[in-house]
């Protein structure tokens, strides 16, 4: 006889508590709150089920309270009966300006499954005080279907359009109404299909589907169950006149990074392919094929770039890193390896490897990308010396890869005319831009920022690429995408015209397939599961409609713009066309329009949608005639190159933890300015000169020896010492001279060391003479409150600012307040910031400006320290700049002129509801 075991009750009960499951249909979610705690993301799990048989799921629900520049994203994670993870899927994700949304997720439920694990992932840049809740969310049994296009999301027009509806349960019968919308909504075709008990699937064919984008529909029907509805798109495209790819036409597709499996990325490249892309952006990571010196593991970007290139793509592609150990003595190892090398000589092994390993496979390569931003950590000569050498490996190995300047984030600003003044442009075959403004302002953004640039520091103008421009897809305030992505589509058509059209040899748009940033929203042209956006044909609609054709002239004023293209083989131009007016009238006569999805539209006035004309016969006589610059598209890179390195009081440069472009030294702080002279030449026939600007002195003399070391590399050092008058354009430089010629130069900016200054002066101390009093300029699209209250020893009143975004667009917010210097002497200003309870931190950097009694306004950079939570900021006017928009007359800053002081933040794109806020401490003067 077996002995009876009794448990406490307390224990029992906790036992069959532990035990309890609960089964999926019905089964209601946790309500939130879900918000963003950290700086990136967080994951709630929302509830768990037993899916007792179920084939798939259904989830409904309504997130509500969303936060602006924060993504939603729902996932289930399906598990065996023992815990095991047998898969996970991932639902629709939600960002842009909706307060709440609708869910209506469908799951199937994958073979071996018996629970399913429900999780809410918010991401966003910033905490943020919002918080979402779910409201009513629950799981639904469901039964199993499907529809997927037989033949691919791309048909060519006469094709028919056929689709595979599928049952996954061959018990029950199941009906579905299979519909067809055009871009406007509008049905186009309707089928009703009945799939019986023991049937798999049937196929729905579409006949005389005319050009264009279009939606699909499915709503699955069948007795005591919910139903399902379902959907997806497709494109139809006409022919191409031939099989040659427009190479000028490229996307952003970061295969190597985001293109999954080797299935995936065939699809993608069919897919861009049936659209007629030709060339095709990538990325590379140095420091994850380079991890130990002398050891390269091309892996997954070797296989994807052979992919590309045989599926008869050009292939770019681009990194932003080192590995760690080419930075030896660097201790302070940051994050992505986003500092520079110290060892120059490992770009030049790194570029011969990649040209003898992938360069077969790829076309173009950018050294770094945006390094004007934290995607860089070091300064202009030490991107200058790393190009350099990472440019003569490439080319000493395989001389037709052609390398581009990575392209600056926003304008290239001072980084870029440092690098410049580095002379970069000699070493490179091309230059790469980023464009995200508004089509209309690129002519005078490339000509203000880079053309200019490009005529100082070159005898010849580079070729340029457009190697990211795009739109993002976001919620509007209903909870739709569709506004968004006809923006997109008309963003992509304007932008792609109005580069070639000013020159640009290739523009890449930015992306291919779902990419998430949540302070922007959903880039790309496919979905992730490679159905279409409207965006992709209005892509493969314009290339269609320019193939082989090249801009010859255009018309633009305030109220329409018409680019005219042609091809060499043909009479007649081919145009582009938006704005107001008749085109009847604009154009005169022509052969055929479309809109830019394709769409034969014959009779539409021009409105901001693009329209393609065919067979125009004659220009305008208001068309003003493309006059291109003299573009040197290949170019000898020099023979012989400087690779500098920095030595400050006895240390060498490593890099810094911002982006930057000055070294601070200390008064009288030694500097050495050494590397080696690389290439193809003999002592006797170079020459290394040392200059400096005022405020440095040169140790010793002007031409600096060269050491020949063991490995035969030419050696060079200049020395210096830093007086007590650094200024806004203190520097040292080297110049190399090959038989009398100058050939290349490195120069590294300096200011001084604002650690040193510690006397400082309160404003309303040392004798000066009373307390600032703030008032606030801000955007108009921004509503302040001011408050203030009484702090530190002089019990002058700080200001507190509060800012709601009203409407969206640029917003600005800056505090100011009179005051008077008189003939002190300072060096700089001090200023501690606080946070707000209740309101984010503004998203931008503080900046200081000093409004002079003229009129004219100086621009002080500040560096930033954050102390306890109390964030310092110090600004030297020695450093102070002319700001663009209301230089002062004066050559110099005159403090005695200064009767006002603005310090705020601005250059946001704002989206209404946002509120930020800040209190500014006591203001200390740095003598």
């Amino acid at each position: 006889m077996m002995s009876q075991i009794r448990l406490p009750i307390f224990l029992l009960i906790l036992l069959l508590a532990s035990s309890v499951s609960y089964a999926c249909d019905g089964f209601e979610l946790s309500k939130g709150p879900f918000q963003v705690i950290d700086r990136f993301s967080n994951e709630f799990n929302i509830g768990s089920c037993e899916l007792k048989g179920s084939r798939a799921i259904a989830l409904t629900g309504t997130i509500s309270r969303l936060a602006s520049k924060t993504s939603y994203s729902l996932s289930v994670k399906f598990l065996s009966g023992t815990g095991a993870r047998i898969g996970i899927d991932s639902g629709a994700t939600y960002v842009g300006n909706a307060d709440e949304v609708e869910l209506d997720e469908y799951f199937l439920v994958p073979a071996g499954a018996s629970k399913a694990v429900f999780f809410i992932k918010v991401e966003s840049r910033r905490p943020s005080d919002q918080v979402a809740e779910l409201i009513n969310g629950r799981v639904h049994r469901a039964f199993p279907v499907s529809i997927h296009a037989k033949n691919g999301y791309v048909s060519r027009f006469g094709d028919s359009v056929e689709w595979v509806v599928a049952s996954h349960d061959r018990v029950l019968d199941v009906s579905a109404i299979i519909s067809v919308r055009d871009i406007g909504g509008g049905v186009v075709s309707s089928r009703e299909l009945r799939i019986p008990a023991g049937a798999e699937r049937g196929i729905i064919r579409f006949d005389d589907i005319p050009l264009g984008y279009y939606s699909i529909e499915a709503k699955f029907l069948s007795d005591g169950h919910r139903g399902v509805n379902l959907s997806s798109s497709f494109a139809v495209f006409k022919s191409n006149a031939n099989d040659i790819p427009d190479k000028r036409f490229g996307l952003d597709a970061a295969l190597s990074w985001y293109g999954g499996s080797d299935d995936e990325v065939r699809m993608a490249l069919d897919l861009m392919k049936k659209a007629g892309i030709g060339s095709v952006r990538d990325r590379l990571s140095w420091a994850q094929v380079n991890r130990r010196q002398g050891q390269f593991e091309w892996g997954r970007y070797l296989d994807v770039a052979r992919m590309t290139s045989l599926a008869g793509f050009d292939v770019a592609t681009v990194f932003h890193d080192s590995p760690a150990w080419t930075r030896p003595n660097d201790q302070d190892l940051l994050r992505n390896d986003k500092k520079p090398p110290v060892l120059n000589e490992a770009a030049r092994e790194f570029g011969l490897r990649f040209a003898q390993d992938v360069g077969q496979y790829i076309n173009y390569v950018e050294y770094w990308n945006e390094q004007n931003s934290d995607f860089f950590r070091g300064l202009p000569f030490q991107y200058a010396a790393g190009l350099k050498e990472f440019a003569a490996g490439v080319k000493e190995k395989r001389s037709a890869v052609s390398i581009l300047l990575g392209a600056p984030t926003g304008s290239p600003g001072v980084f870029f005319d440092e690098l410049y003044s580095n002379n970069v442009i000699r070493f490179v075959d091309g230059v790469s831009i980023h464009y995200y403004k508004a089509p209309g302002e690129f002519i005078s953004f490339y000509s203000n920022e880079f053309l200019r640039n490009y005529r100082l520091h070159s005898r010849d103008i580079p070729a340029t690429w457009v190697t990211e421009t795009g739109a993002p897809v976001v919620l509007d305030e209903s909870g739709s995408f569709l506004k968004s992505e006809l923006d997109q589509s008309t963003y992509l058509a304007k932008t792609f015209v109005e580069l070639l059209a000013s020159g640009q040899e290739r523009v890449f748009y930015f992306f291919l397939r779902d990419l998430v940033e949540p302070e922007f929203g959903i880039w790309g042209v496919l979905r992730r599961d490679f159905s279409p956006r409207p965006s992709y044909v209005t892509l493969g609609s314009l290339i269609r409609h320019l193939e082989g054709a090249k801009f010859v002239a255009s018309v633009r004023n305030q109220k329409y713009s018409i680019f005219f293209f042609k091809r060499p083989d043909e009479f007649r131009y081919r145009a582009v066309a938006w704005g107001e007016g008749n085109p009847d009238k604009l154009l005169g006569k022509y052969q055929t329009v479309q809109d830019h999805f394709g769409r034969s539209v014959g009779g539409r006035m021009l409105s901001r949608e693009p329209l393609f004309f065919s067979e125009v016969e004659s220009l305008p006589n208001a068309a003003a005639v493309a006059v291109g610059e003299s573009v040197v598209y290949s170019r000898d890179i020099p023979k012989v190159r400087l690779s500098s390195n920095l030595r400050v009081d006895g240390v060498e440069f490593g890099g810094v933890n911002e982006n930057g472009t000055s070294i601070a030294v200390s008064d009288g702080g030694a500097i050495s300015l050494f590397g080696v002279v690389d290439g193809v030449a003999t002592t006797d026939q170079l020459r290394v000169r040392c200059a400096a600007s005022t405020g440095v002195d040169l140790l010793g003399p002007s031409f600096s020896e060269l050491k020949e070391d063991s490995n035969k590399r030419k050696r060079f050092e200049c020395a210096y010492r830093a007086g007590a008058s650094l200024a806004n354009q203190s520097f040292v430089k080297v110049e190399l001279f090959l038989k009398g010629q100058l050939v290349d130069y490195s120069k590294v900016v300096l200011k001084p060391d604002i650690n040193l200054f510690a006397k400082r002066s309160h404003y309303s101390s040392d004798g000066l003479r009373k307390c600032l009093r703030w008032l606030v300029r801000s955007s108009p699209s921004v509503r302040v409150t001011l408050g203030g209250e009484s702090r530190g020893v002089s019990g002058c009143v700080t200001p507190s600012v509060v800012s709601r975004q009203t409407v969206s667009g640029d917003a600005w917010v800056f505090p100011y307040a009179k005051i008077d210097l008189g003939p002190e002497s300072f060096r700089g200003v001090a200023v501690e910031v606080r946070g707000v309870s209740g309101a984010p931190f503004p998203p931008k950097n503080f900046v200081l400006q000093l409004v002079e009694r003229s009129g004219g306004i100086w621009l002080v950079d500040l560096e930033a320290r954050d102390i306890g939570g109390v964030k310092s900021y110090v600004g030297l006017f020695g450093l102070a700049k002319r700001a663009p928009w209301k230089p002062s007359s004066s050559q110099s800053l005159q403090l005695s002129e200064v009767h006002e002081l603005m310090f705020g933040w601005g250059g946001y794109a704002g989206k209404q509801g946002d509120v930020f806020g800040f209190s500014i401490g006591e203001v200390e003067f740095v003598r």
